[in-house]
């Protein structure tokens, strides 16, 4: 018997999209095309603390929600532009510029 994975069907930016049940919004964007700001999930490395730049509306939220820990259902209305969200972004970044102090190394120095 074939192992047939189940599809969950929903909209992200006005595109629908059918892709493999329980993953998050995150990685249903990538699968379709479409990135979604993020710090703590560079090139496949997640970060134990959500940087907060991922975050999306949902239809039928009030608020929006991180895109890296929600997972995605059936139906599911997905924006990941808009001016709020931006604006939002923008001061979350401004937030984590204060408190960096260029302890990051260079990816010559890690060699």
């Amino acid at each position: 018997m074939r192992d047939v994975m189940t599809q969950t069907i929903l909209r992200i930016n006005t595109i629908e999209t059918h892709v493999p049940s329980g993953i998050t919004i995150m990685e249903a964007a990538r699968q379709t095309g479409i990135t979604i700001p993020s710090l703590c999930q560079v090139r496949g490395n997640k970060s134990t603390e959500s940087c907060g730049l991922c975050i999306v509306e949902v239809e039928g939220l009030s608020k929006p929600v991180l895109s890296c820990s929600t997972l995605i259902s059936e139906g599911l209305v997905v924006t990941t532009d808009s001016p709020e969200l931006k604006k939002i972004r923008q001061e979350r970044l401004a937030a984590l510029a204060q408190t960096h102090f260029g302890d990051c190394k260079a990816p010559c120095n890690l060699t």
